[in-house]
C-alpha cells in the first residue's frame, strides 16, 4: 500500500495557502510587519510586544551575537491568540456565457423603429401651479389671532355699558367697542437663508398678501441673507430705538428661527436673544414657521409666539429627520433638476406622516445636492445612481408612477431632452406604463438620432452638445445606458468621444460589447491571480501567465475592453463551499446578516416560504444576574456558554401556514395564516420536524437547544430584554396590565398577532419576546448546575420529562418575556399560547472523524456592508470604484485588485465569465491554489494501509475549437469538422489517470498487467468503470463521472489550438516526434527507464525515437503537465470518455455535453493515446473507439466531477 516514501503516494504540491508556515517563517526572520499581516489574515489576534520588551530583546540578541553564541538567544515574540479559523476562500471561474462567436462577425445594430424624431408632439400644454404651504384664506385667521390687537372702535359697546350700570357704576360716556385690529406697525422679516429656499415662494406670497391688507405706512419689510444676525441687520436698516421697533410694534418673522439648520445652536441662540430684546422693548415677536413646532427648543417658545405655516401632520415617533429626508430625496432622485416647487409637490405625494414641511429644508441641505439656487438644484453624480437604485427597489410602484407623472408635467416648459433623459433613467417597468410609453418611444428616437448624427462627426460636435453630453455621462444611470434600444448607441458615442484619452474610465458601466472594432482580429486574454490582484494579459502561447501567477481562465476579446464587476447577487458564491443546498430556494445578506429561505408546497399547490437567519458562533452569559429585577431562582447560576458552530434559526415562530402545509391541519385557536401556530405540544412538534425533514431531505431541522434559543434571543445584549431594560406593547405582545419593573400599564391585545408584526431584534429574529411561548429541545432542570457549556441540549433519562419553554406570550406578564426567563410543561401539553421555531444545527457526532462530519450549509464571509439578496442598498451602497474597465486596447496587460465580494463578473465584447469565492468542498480533504490554478484533493481510506490521495484540478469554463484543422500533421477525417464548443460550466478533473492504488483502495481487484500502485490502472473496460469503480467511489464521495469527450479535449488543450498543448508536432517517423518526449509516454520513448520484468516486447517497433527492447506504462505524473496542471493527458494509457462513438462531428453538441447513443453496446470514445501508440495517436484531437466491454493493457481513465 502507499507510504510516505513510496511512488504510490499521489504527489503533493506546496499548498496554495500556508498561513501557519508563513507566520512561523516571518517570526523567525524577525519580520514583524509581515507576521502581523499574516496573523490578521489567518484569523489570529496580534498582540505586539511593549517597547521595553523590544529593547530588551534587541540587547539580548546583540549580546548573543557579539559573544559568538552558536545558538540564538531566546527572543520574545508577539503573543498570538488563536481564534476559530474560517475555511480559506478561493476564486473559481464557474460559468461562461458567450456574447459573440470567437471569429469576427458582422454586427447588427438594433433598429429603434418608427419615424425619425420630429419633436415632443404630446408635450403637456400647461405647467403645474406652485403649491403653497397654506392658502392665505387658511393662514390669515392664524395670523390675526396673534398679530391683531384689541383697539377701541367707533361704535359704543352697549354690553359693557349695561354691565357697568347694573353694578351701580357711574358712566360719564358710553365705552367704545373693542375689536381686534392689525397693530399700528408690522415689521416683516424674511429669512432668505439658503436652507429656506424651498419656502421662498411662500414668503413672497405672505408678503404680497400683507401688502394688500395693510396700508403702506403700517408695513415695514426687512430681508435677512445667509449668515446675517437679525439684530445687527435691523440696526443697519435705520429703525428707531437703537435698531429695535418702537414699543407696541408687531414683528413677524418668515423663517425657522434656526430650528432647521444643520448646525443650529448658534442660530437658535441669536434668534432667542433677538426675541428677548424685542420683548424687553415692548414689541410682540411672532414667527411663522415652516418647521414642525416640536423641533423648536423650549427656550424659543418662551420669547416667540410660534405659528405653524403648514397644518400639522402626524409623525411616526421612531423616524428621525434623516430618514424622512432620505425618503423624499429618493423620491425626487430621477429629476435632473430639482426645483423647490417640484420638491414640494413630490413631498405631498407621500403619506401624511412620511414627511412634513421641514423635510423640504432637510433635503435642501443634504450634501447630495449641488448648485442650489431658487431656480433649482442638481444631484451629485456620485449619489445619483445610488438614489435611483433605491427609487426603483424601495418605493411602491404607485408612488413611482405618481412622481413620473408629476415630473412630466413639470417639464412642459423646458427643453425636451431634460424630460427624455429623466424618462430613460426611470425603471424599465415604469417606462412601459401607458401614460409614459409614447414618450419613451420619442425619447429613444431623439437619442438614437443624436447618437447617429454625432458618432459620424465627432470632431464637428458643437461645444454646447459636447458639454451637455458629458454632463449626461456623469449623471445618467444603469437604466439609461442599458436601454435595450439606444443604450449601446449612446455607450458607443461616449467611447468614440473619449477613446484617445488613455486615462478615460467611463463613469457608467460600459458594456464592452457596445464598442465595435470592425476588421480587428479577436485575441485571447489570460486571466490569473497574483496575490490579491486579478491580472490579464494578451497571450498566444500555452504557458501559464507567470511562475508567480495562478491561472484562472481565458477570455476572448476583439476590442480589448474588459469590465470587472463585483456581484452580490443570488449565487453559489454566497455559500462557503459554492455548493447550493438542495433545499434552499433563495438566500442573501441584509442589514441583519445572512438569510436563507426554503419553500413547502401547501395543499392548494401554493408555496409557503420560511426564512432562516444565520446565527454566528460566539459566547454569552446564560441566565440572569442576581440583581435583575423580578428574577426567578431557576434562571441561575449565570454561566458562560460557547457556541462553537454557527446555526440557522427560523426568523419567526412557525406560522400556521407552514404547519398546515406540512401537517395538513391547523390546530390554532387564533386563526391566521401569518400568525404563529399554537396549541401544539412538544410531542406534536417532533412529528412536524420528522415530516418536514422527509419532505425536504438534507434540511435537517430540529428544535433549538435552550442555550441556542437564549443566545439568539439576546442577540449580543445583556439587558433583561434584547430591546433594552424594559418593553412596551408597541415592541412586544404581552399583557400590558402587568408591566415590568415599575413601567406603566398599557395595551393588552388578548390574542396572538402576525409573526412579523413587530420589530425584530438585532439579528433579525422576530418576537423572541412574547406572542407565543416557544418549545425548545431541552428537558427541564431546576437550575443550571451541571448544564452543558457548549450550547447543546440538556436531555433527561426518564420518558415524558417536562420540556423547557421560552419567550413568554400574549397572555403573560412582561416579567415572563425576559431573555433569561424559563418555564416548563409536560411534552403532551397544548395551549393557545404555546408555539415553537426550528433550527438547523450542526451536530458533532462522537467518535466520528472531523473530515466525515455532516456538513452544515454555511454562508461565506460577509462581503462589504448592506444586503446581498434582494435589498437595494446592496448594489447601491458598494459602488466605490467598481465596476472597473481594463483597457487592453492600449496595453498588453492590466490588473485590478480583487474585491471583497462573493462573486465577480468579467465581461468582454465576446464572453462573460463569472467567478465565485468558495471554500474547500465538503467532499475534499484539502484545497489550494498554485501556478497551475485551483486544486482539491480527495482522500480514500482503504480497508488496510495508508490512505490514497488523488488530486483534482479545476477546469474553468471557456470556448475552444474542437477537432483538428485539415492541415495538421497526422490528422484523420474523424477529427472534423473543427467546430466551436462552449464549456459553460467549470468542472473538476483528476490531474492524473486513475492509479492502481486508488482502484484498489475502493476494494476492487487490480486488473492491471503492469502492477504498480503508482501506475495507471489498465485493462479496465468502460462497463467496469460504470458498474464497479464509479459506484464504489460515489458511495463515499458522490458526484464523479467520466468526462465528456469535449470536456476531455478542452482540458487537454488547456487553452491551446496546436496539435500538442506545448505547440505543433513534427512527426519524423512513425514513433518519432521529439515534441512528445517531455510531455508523454508514447511508442517512441516508453521503453526508456522501464523497470518491470513483465514489459511488452517492443524491439520490433520501427522508426522509434529511442530504441525500446521492452515497454509499458509508467508511474503517473513523471512528465511535464499541461498549463492547467494535468499530467499524462497524452500517452501512458488511453482514457475512456462518456461519449458514444460517431464517425465525425457533424451535429455534435456544442455545449460540451456527452454525445451519447441509445443503442446498447455502442462503441465508446477513447482519447489521448498510450505508451504503445505511434506519434500521430498522441495528439490533442486524436480519437479512437473501443467496445464498452473491451479491456487492454493500454486502456485506463480519469474521472471528472461536474457541477450540477
Amino acid at each position: 500500500m502507499p507510504s510516505s516514501r513510496s511512488q504510490n503516494r499521489t504527489r503533493t504540491s506546496p499548498a496554495g495557502l500556508c498561513a501557519r508556515a508563513d507566520l512561523v517563517e516571518a517570526l523567525a526572520a524577525g519580520d514583524l510587519e509581515t507576521a502581523r499581516a499574516i496573523a490578521e489574515l489567518s484569523g489570529r489576534i496580534w498582540s505586539p510586544p511593549s517597547p521595553e520588551t523590544e529593547v530588551a530583546d534587541s540587547r539580548a540578541l546583540t549580546q548573543s551575537l557579539a559573544a559568538g553564541s552558536g545558538a540564538a538567544a531566546s527572543v520574545t515574540v508577539p503573543q498570538i491568540d488563536a481564534l476559530p479559523m474560517s475555511p480559506a476562500r478561493f476564486w473559481r471561474v464557474q460559468t461562461l456565457e458567450s456574447n459573440l462567436p470567437i471569429a469576427p462577425t458582422e454586427i447588427i445594430r438594433p433598429d429603434v423603429g418608427g419615424a425619425p424624431y420630429s419633436g415632443w408632439t404630446n408635450r403637456p400644454r400647461t405647467a403645474p401651479a406652485l403649491i403653497p404651504l397654506a392658502e392665505w384664506r387658511e393662514l390669515e385667521p392664524r395670523l390675526r389671532r396673534v398679530l391683531c390687537l384689541f383697539q377701541p372702535g367707533r361704535r359704543p359697546d352697549l354690553d359693557s355699558a349695561v354691565h357697568r350700570i347694573s353694578r351701580g357704576r357711574f358712566i360719564d360716556r358710553l365705552p367704545p367697542e373693542r375689536r381686534r385690529r392689525w397693530g399700528p406697525r408690522l415689521y416683516l422679516i424674511q429669512d432668505r437663508a439658503e436652507r429656506l429656499v424651498p419656502y421662498r415662494s411662500d414668503q413672497f406670497a405672505v408678503q404680497h398678501a400683507l401688502s394688500e391688507l395693510l396700508p403702506e405706512h403700517a408695513l415695514q419689510g426687512l430681508v435677512l441673507h445667509e449668515g446675517q444676525d437679525p439684530a445687527a441687520r435691523l440696526a443697519v436698516s435705520g429703525a428707531a430705538g437703537q435698531g429695535l421697533p418702537p414699543p407696541g410694534s408687531l414683528v413677524l418673522v418668515l423663517g425657522d428661527l434656526g430650528c432647521l439648520a444643520g448646525m443650529r445652536s448658534e442660530l437658535v441662540h441669536a434668534w432667542q436673544r433677538f426675541g428677548r430684546d424685542l420683548r424687553a422693548a415692548g414689541c410682540v415677536p411672532v414667527a411663522l414657521l415652516p418647521a414642525p413646532l416640536e423641533l423648536c427648543p423650549v427656550a424659543l417658545t418662551r420669547v416667540w409666539d410660534l405659528i405653524p405655516w403648514e397644518r400639522p401632520r402626524p409623525r411616526a415617533p421612531e423616524e428621525d429627520r434623516e430618514k424622512r429626508a432620505e425618503r423624499l430625496l429618493i423620491l425626487v432622485s430621477p429629476a435632473v433638476r430639482i426645483e423647490p416647487g417640484l420638491l414640494r409637490a413630490a413631498r405631498l405625494l407621500l403619506p401624511p406622516g412620511a414627511a412634513d414641511a421641514g423635510t423640504e429644508s432637510d433635503v435642501w441641505q443634504r450634501s447630495e445636492l449641488l448648485a442650489r439656487s431658487p431656480a433649482g438644484a442638481g444631484l451629485s453624480p456620485e449619489h445619483t445612481r445610488r438614489l435611483r437604485c433605491l427609487f426603483a427597489e424601495r418605493l411602491p410602484s404607485d408612488l413611482q408612477l405618481g412622481f413620473a407623472r408629476l415630473l412630466r408635467a413639470w417639464r412642459a416648459h423646458l427643453p425636451e431632452e431634460i424630460w427624455f433623459e429623466e424618462l430613460l433613467n426611470l425603471p424599465e417597468p415604469l417606462r412601459t406604463h401607458p401614460d409614459l410609453a409614447e414618450d419613451q418611444a420619442l425619447a429613444r428616437r431623439y437619442f438614437a438620432g443624436f447618437a447617429q448624427d454625432s458618432e459620424g462627426a465627432i470632431e464637428r460636435m458643437s461645444g454646447a452638445d459636447r458639454s451637455w453630453f458629458e454632463r449626461l455621462e456623469r449623471r445618467a444611470g444603469a437604466a439609461f445606458w442599458g436601454d435595450p434600444e439606444v443604450g449601446h448607441s449612446l455607450q458607443r458615442l461616449s467611447w468614440r468621444i473619449h477613446q484617445e484619452d488613455p486615462d478615460f474610465r467611463p463613469p457608467y458601466e460600459l458594456d464592452p460589447a457596445a464598442v465595435e472594432t470592425p476588421g480587428v482580429s479577436p485575441k485571447r486574454l489570460k486571466l490569473g491571480q497574483h496575490g490579491n490582484l486579478l491580472e490579464l494579459r494578451v497571450s498566444a502561447d500555452p504557458e501559464p501567465i507567470s511562475g508567480q501567477d495562478s491561472p484562472l481562465a481565458e477570455i476572448w476579446t476583439q476590442n480589448g475592453l474588459v469590465r470587472v464587476t463585483p456581484s452580490w447577487e443570488r449565487a453559489p458564491g454566497f455559500w462557503m463551499t459554492c455548493e447550493v443546498p438542495s433545499w434552499a430556494s433563495d438566500w442573501g445578506w441584509d442589514d441583519y446578516g445572512a438569510w436563507v429561505e426554503f419553500g413547502i408546497e401547501g395543499k392548494k399547490g401554493q408555496s409557503v416560504i420560511q426564512r432562516m437567519r444565520w446565527i454566528e458562533p460566539g459566547s454569552f452569559l446564560m441566565g440572569s444576574p442576581e440583581d435583575e429585577p423580578e428574577r426567578m431562582e431557576w434562571e441561575g447560576p449565570r454561566h458562560e456558554v460557547r457556541i462553537q458552530e454557527g446555526f440557522w434559526l427560523f426568523d419567526t415562530a412557525c406560522t400556521q401556514a407552514l404547519w398546515e402545509a406540512v401537517m395538513g391541519e391547523n390546530p390554532s385557536h387564533f386563526k391566521g395564516s401569518d400568525r404563529p401556530v399554537e396549541q401544539v405540544s412538544w410531542n406534536a412538534v417532533q412529528h412536524f420536524v420528522e415530516s418536514i425533514n422527509e419532505r425536504l431531505p438534507c434540511l435537517g431541522l430540529s428544535l433549538p437547544s435552550e442555550a441556542l434559543w437564549e443566545y439568539g434571543c439576546r442577540a449580543g445584549t445583556v439587558t433583561p430584554f434584547s430591546l433594552g431594560t424594559n418593553i412596551t406593547p408597541e415592541q412586544v405582545n404581552y399583557d400590558g396590565n402587568f408591566p415590568y419593573a415599575g413601567g406603566k400599564k398599557d395595551l393588552y391585545r388578548q390574542e396572538t398577532i402576525p409573526a412579523k408584526a413587530l420589530t425584530p431584534n438585532a439579528w433579525g429574529l422576530y418576537q423572541m419576546h412574547g406572542n407565543v411561548d416557544e418549545w425548545v429541545q431541552d428537558a427541564w432542570h431546576d437550575n443550571y448546575i451541571g448544564a452543558p457549556t457548549d450550547g447543546s441540549a440538556w436531555g433527561a433519562g426518564e420518558a415524558g420529562a417536562n420540556r423547557v419553554i421560552r419567550g413568554g406570550s400574549w397572555s403573560y406578564t412582561a416579567r415572563v418575556c425576559r431573555s433569561a426567563c424559563r418555564s416548563r410543561f409536560a411534552p403532551d401539553i397544548r395551549s393557545d399560547y404555546l408555539g415553537f421555531r426550528c433550527a438547523r444545527v450542526q451536530v458533532r457526532e462522537p467518535g466520528r472523524p472531523e473530515a466525515e462530519r455532516t456538513e452544515l450549509a454555511r454562508p461565506g464571509p460577509r462581503s462589504g456592508s448592506g444586503r446581498g439578496g434582494t435589498d437595494p442598498s446592496r448594489g447601491a451602497g458598494r459602488e466605490g470604484e467598481w465596476p472597473r474597465l481594463l483597457r487592453l486596447d492600449i496595453a498588453v496587460s492590466a490588473s485590478a485588485e480583487l474585491p471583497d465580494a462573493p462573486a465577480l463578473e468579467i465581461r468582454s465584447d465576446r464572453e462573460t465569465l463569472l467567478l465565485y469565492r468558495c471554500a474547500k468542498p465538503s467532499w475534499a480533504s484539502a484545497m489550494g491554489r498554485d501556478r497551475f490554478g485551483l486544486w482539491a484533493e480527495i482522500r480514500i481510506e482503504p480497508s488496510s494501509g495508508e490512505p490514497v490521495v488523488q488530486r483534482l484540478r479545476w477546469i474553468p469554463p471557456g470556448r475552444f475549437l474542437m477537432g483538428s484543422p485539415e492541415d495538421e500533421p497526422g490528422r484523420w477525417d474523424d477529427e472534423g469538422p473543427q467546430h466551436e464548443v462552449t464549456i459553460g460550466q467549470g468542472f473538476w478533473l483528476f490531474d492524473t489517470p486513475c492509479t492502481q492504488a486508488l482502484w484498489v483502495a475502493l476494494g476492487l481487484k487490480n486488473p492491471s498487467r503492469f502492477q504498480d500502485p503508482a501506475r495507471p490502472v489498465e485493462q479496465v473496460s468502460w462497463d467496469d468503470i460504470q458498474q464497479r469503480f464509479l459506484p464504489a467511489l460515489n458511495e463515499r464521495l458522490p458526484g464523479f463521472v467520466l468526462p465528456a469527450e469535449a470536456q476531455w479535449e478542452y482540458a487537454c488543450r488547456a487553452g491551446t489550438q496546436t496539435a500538442l498543448y506545448t505547440g505543433p508536432i513534427e512527426i519524423r517517423g512513425e514513433r518519432n516526434a521529439p515534441a512528445l518526449d517531455p510531455i508523454a509516454w508514447y511508442g517512441g520513448n516508453s521503453g526508456v527507464g522501464f523497470e518491470l520484468e513483465d514489459g511488452d516486447d517492443s524491439s520490433g517497433w520501427s522508426e522509434v525515437q529511442y530504441p525500446n527492447p521492452k515497454s509499458g506504462s509508467h508511474p503517473v505524473g513523471k512528465k511535464q503537465p499541461n498549463p492547467w496542471g494535468l499530467y499524462d493527458m497524452l500517452g501512458n494509457v488511453w482514457e475512456w470518455t462518456q461519449d458514444a462513438w460517431h464517425e465525425n462531428y457533424q451535429e455534435a453538441p456544442t455545449d460540451g455535453t456527452a454525445w451519447d447513443e441509445t443503442a446498447t453496446g455502442a462503441g465508446r470514445v477513447i482519447r489521448g493515446g498510450s505508451w504503445s501508440d505511434p506519434a500521430r495517436g498522441c495528439r490533442s484531437a486524436y480519437r479512437l473507439r473501443r467496445a464498452p466491454d473491451a479491456r487492454d493493457y493500454d486502456l485506463g481513465f480519469r474521472c471528472a466531477r461536474v457541477q450540477v
